[in-house]
């Protein structure tokens, strides 16, 4: 496979320990020689943080993961290591990387046709040895080269950008395993089917695409189709007046879209392995299909969504224990326990926090471990821990449409509607298969401004019919629209869905709106559809 033999791999393991990056440090040259045999052995997918501490790292056998933060420590000092040597050689045989969340080693070619840099890949390890990845489960993707119908090859460095482009945001979601642009090249101006490519390279997932420019007018298509049986997923295609100004702005915008609606949280490839999902038990499911289900809960909220993916996930943090997104997506339901009543469980609040500490440890660039710790915030009604952990998604990933409106989302419920909505805006646009709960402020900002009925409109569309904050919603604004039958039918509603509402309708109201105005007024427009509940804490 392009050369790569296991005494290539050998030779480029030696050459890296004795580098100065490395030979300061008899520890660093200790952990990186084990790893690389252990999973020259077909052993990769056995390594643990516990075997790690007490075969290498000289922690005795009482050695705790969760008290000792070594191998956390050691694991992102090698990376460092790893990727200032590699930034600083330009070409070499084989490259050694180690990616977020796992221990096994993956080994990259680098020769003309094969480029491997950071966006290392799962499909990488796969060219080289398959026996080594039966582990890995995250889906693979690749771009191919994008073809220029226009007749003008001045236009080949567009069609170049614009895929290398896709290529680096896709690298960007923690789902998938991209393999790098340049690895594709060698297909350019190539006809090949999808299966092929997918078969080559070793990706579930292809995207490709064209250009054709006539005059100032640009279309760009793009597609994506699963390489096992060659089916179009999806497809989009742009229609844009194209000047020399505005090139990098065209660049970035289709970049954007197309990134979201494929990789985003509910995206194409997310929506496609979860339905193929569905039938399997709690423990049949993979590492990912538990990431899945999770995405599923977020669109749904249903208590008996919360206990699967709970299940699932609890699952699949004993399987993976570093797997920095489980524990975050477990820290954000076991919140969920405490702000919507799901299920049963003793200090849940502090068991989330834990989690979400957990998951920033293995991997502080972790967008929903932000994301859950903006959550517990909220539930704990600390706006500032809200609005950092707005401010953090933003940054992490501009085109995740899904954390992009959980962002605006955050701000607008600790009070900057302003600034909150227009940041959902964006994400509508990056993605349109949101969730119908980011409906939430801009029915509250109508609903604070006493605009009743645009209230009404926004609260149809919120939907939840199974969760008590759908019926909670349609109650209070029809209760401050004086529809009397239909207030308290939404109220009683709000009862068989959470019993314990009427005692504790300030602390299920105030887990999610942070200010007490608006909380407030919320709890008067039940009073106003017959619920006998305080308007005050």
């Amino acid at each position: 496979m392009n050369g790569l033999t296991h005494d290539t791999i050998l030779k480029q393991c030696n050459t890296l320990l004795s580098d100065s990056n490395f030979k300061a440090s008899s520890r660093l040259k200790r952990l990186l020689k084990y790893l690389v045999e252990e999973t020259l052995a077909g052993r990769g997918h056995e390594l643990k943080a516990y075997k790690i501490a007490t075969e290498i790292l000289d922690r005795k056998t009482t050695f705790d993961p969760e008290t000792d933060p070594i191998v956390r420590v050691e694991m992102r000092r090698l990376r460092r290591a790893l990727e200032h040597y590699y930034a600083g050689q330009g070409s070499t045989p084989v490259r050694i990387t180690i990616p977020l969340g796992q221990y096994a080693v993956q080994f990259g070619v680098h020769d003309e046709e094969t480029c491997v840099t950071g966006e290392t890949s799962a499909s990488t390890l796969h060219l080289a040895f398959p026996e080594l990845s039966s582990h890995l489960s995250d889906p693979v993707l690749t771009v191919l080269p994008f073809v220029n119908l226009s007749g003008d090859t001045d236009q080949d460095h567009f069609a170049d950008g614009l895929a290398e482009e896709l290529s680096l945001n896709f690298a960007r979601f923690q789902n998938l395993s991209v393999i790098v642009y340049y690895s594709t090249r060698r297909f350019k101006e190539q006809s090949i089917d999808v299966r092929e490519a997918g078969r080559q390279l070793g990706a579930g997932f292809v995207v490709t695409g064209s250009i054709r420019r006539i005059a100032q007018s640009l279309r760009v298509a793009v597609q994506l189709s699963a390489t096992n049986t060659g089916t179009q997923l999806w497809t989009q295609q742009f229609d844009r007046e194209l000047t020399a100004s505005n090139l990098f702005k065209l660049q970035d915008e289709i970049t954007s879209q197309v990134v979201s609606a494929i990789g985003g949280e509910y995206g194409v490839i997310p929506r496609t392995l979860w339905k193929a999902s569905r039938s399997k038990r709690v423990t049949e499911f993979s590492v990912y299909e538990a990431i899945l289900h999770n995405h599923h809960y977020l669109a749904v909220f249903t208590p008996e969504a919360h206990a699967m993916t709970r299940a699932a996930l609890e699952h699949a943090v004993k399987v993976d224990p570093e797997y920095a997104l489980a524990w975050a997506m477990l820290g954000a339901l076991y919140g969920d326990t405490y702000m919507l009543g799901f299920g049963e469980l003793d200090n849940a609040m502090e068991r989330g926090l834990t989690c979400a500490q957990r998951a920033l440890a293995i991997d502080p660039l972790c967008p929903h471990a932000h994301y859950t710790m903006g959550h517990l915030c909220m539930g704990q009604r600390d706006r500032a821990g809200v609005i950092r952990a707005a401010e953090n998604l933003i940054d992490l990933n501009p085109n995740e449409g899904f954390m992009v409106g959980i962002a605006g989302w955050f701000l607008s419920l600790c009070g900057d509607y302003d600034r909150g909505m227009a940041i959902m805006q964006q994400s509508f646009r990056l993605n349109p298969y949101y969730p119908s709960w980011f409906h939430l402020p801009p029915l509250l900002w109508y609903y604070h401004q006493e605009r009743y009925e645009a209230a009404w409109d926004e609260a149809q569309r919120f939907g939840m019919p199974d969760v008590f904050w759908g019926p909670l919603i349609r109650a209070a604004v029809l209760g401050q629209l004086g529809r009397q039958m239909e207030a308290h039918q939404a109220w009683q509603q709000v009862l068989a869905l959470r019993p314990d509402f009427q005692e504790r309708a300030w602390h299920y109201v105030s887990c999610i709106i942070i200010q007490d105005d608006v909380a407030s007024h919320l709890l008067e427009g039940l009073q106003k559809a017959g619920a006998p509940v305080s308007v005050l804490p």
